[in-house]
């Protein structure tokens, strides 16, 4: 039986089936993964099953799930320090058409560019498929700017645009690992300053000034040729064209292992102990015994998150969580690129006393066979690269080393105070360059969502930054 609080249940019952590993009308056999599946999923918020003894003296099971909300829209506009402003939206469905598909659409705007950025996928991670082989089908546009800043810290800023779509395949290869691979055909484009000067010398000209008319004051011009002035104006500020510079068709693959956990915090005692009786010592399920009350029918709790709370406890992430990505450039045709990149990122939580957590993450990529495109080269400054910095305001490099440490400390349910260092350096080669940059300072997150980071550079700069919490971090 599958409810939702809101709305009509959309989830298909063999969805519901595939995803716990039984069909309707076979024996079935339970698995350490099987309730772990329905948690991973992300389909369902609350779940229990009844285990009856039939007449015949067969078993049945019943399972009863909640849906959980599966489509969030998120607008909003980011102004950056440099006066830079954006508009975004973002939509995204976790269940489509009760199929268990998931797809999101992301727009991203700059209000000084003419082209917009954006992202399309469509998901299936075939959980409980007998074949568990996945696929996502992605079309996406990045946008960069094309002005470099003056302090490129010895490195040219990546300017260019691509447009490009994916089709990747997924397969979880052991337990806590998970493998993608499929091609990659894409555009590549500079983006260019279109000169405007003939343009606004027009603006200006259709502009009736004092000195033309001097009887009749700047305030009484004729609406129709203001409003005409300042679409113009508006229009004037799409000035980036683009000139394409080729094409690559890459073969990715990624292999992730993720081993993070999160943990309750010692001391924090909000919780109704009503279930604890039928958790096992390591959180596993337990059979509630049978009694005459039942009707002979057994209960199998299958919540995940421990004995039920009167409030949600604090909690802490703890454990490794790392990728690698290879990206093998094919010349199907004489004017593209051969390279292959390798790109690694990773993160170690350590428990620090009894409520703070030291988080030390990283990241590196290198090249080999041949030159690496300036387009492949990674931009470093940013909130989630090197924080005091603004995005690739450090340049971009064909080889990198970065690395954070930050100490996490929970102040409340929803508020966590965290001090951190990050830095970077180029990569040439067999020997090290000088540091890109670096910086030091504190920050706040919020529900674990979202953060705000006030950073010193090395250059003696400070800034704020606003944004997501960086969920590979």
């Amino acid at each position: 039986e599958i409810s939702s609080q809101k709305s009509k249940a959309r989830t298909k019952p063999h969805i519901l089936a595939r995803i716990l590993g039984v069909k309707v009308g076979d024996v079935f056999k339970w698995s350490d993964d099987q309730w772990g599946r329905l948690q991973q999923c992300g389909l369902f918020e609350d779940a229990r099953a009844e285990v009856s003894e039939l007449p015949s003296g067969q078993l049945a099971l019943a399972v009863y799930v909640e849906e959980s909300a599966t489509l969030a829209v998120e607008p909003g506009i980011t102004a950056r320090m440099d006066g830079a402003v954006y508009g975004k939206l973002r939509v995204v469905s976790s269940n489509m058409a009760g199929l268990g598909l998931s797809g999101r659409v992301e727009w991203e705007k700059k209000v000084d560019q003419t082209r917009s950025a954006y992202l399309l996928e469509l998901e299936d991670t075939r959980m409980g498929a007998e074949l568990p082989l996945g696929w996502m089908l992605r079309s996406y546009r990045e946008i960069q700017r094309p002005s470099v800043p003056s302090d490129s810290g010895g490195a040219a800023e990546t300017v260019f645009n691509r447009d490009g779509c994916a089709a990747i395949a997924s397969a979880a290869v052991a337990p806590k690992w998970r493998a993608l691979f499929g091609p990659k055909l894409e555009l590549i484009q500079l983006p260019i300053l279109v000169d405007a000067g003939q343009q606004e010398e027009e603006e200006h000209a259709s502009l009736p000034s004092a000195e033309q008319h001097p009887s009749r004051p700047r305030a009484h011009i004729h609406p129709v040729s203001w409003l005409k002035a300042v679409s113009r104006a508006i229009r004037s500020h799409e000035r980036y064209g683009s000139e394409l510079l080729g094409s690559q068709l890459t073969l990715h693959v990624k292999l992730m292992y993720d081993d993070r956990r999160r943990e309750k915090i010692e001391g924090d005692e909000r919780f109704d102990t009503a279930d604890e009786d039928f958790r096992g010592e390591r959180g596993e399920d337990v059979v509630r015994p049978s009694s005459e009350e039942t009707g002979g029918q057994r209960e199998i709790s299958l919540s995940a998150a421990g004995p039920r709370r009167s409030a949600p406890a604090m909690s802490r992430i703890l454990g490794l969580r790392g990728s690698t990505s290879f990206d093998l450039a094919i010349p199907v045709r004489n004017n593209m690129e051969r390279f292959c990149k390798v790109s690694t990122n990773g993160a170690l939580y350590l428990p620090l006393g009894p409520r703070s957590v030291a988080a030390i993450g990283g990241s590196a990529s290198m090249w080999s066979l041949g030159t690496l495109p300036a387009w492949e080269w990674e931009r470093i400054g940013g909130q989630h690269s090197v924080r005091g910095f603004a995005y690739g305001e450090l340049g971009a490099v064909p080889s990198h080393a970065r690395g954070t440490i930050e100490l996490r400390t929970p102040l409340t349910r929803d508020v966590e105070w965290a001090a951190f260092v990050d830095g970077a350096v180029e990569l040439h080669g067999r020997a090290l360059a000088a540091p890109l940059g670096s910086s030091v300072g504190v920050g706040i997150r919020l529900s674990r969502a979202l953060k705000c980071d006030l950073a010193l550079t090395d250059r003696g700069a400070w800034n704020v930054h606003f944004g997501l919490v960086d969920p590979k971090f």
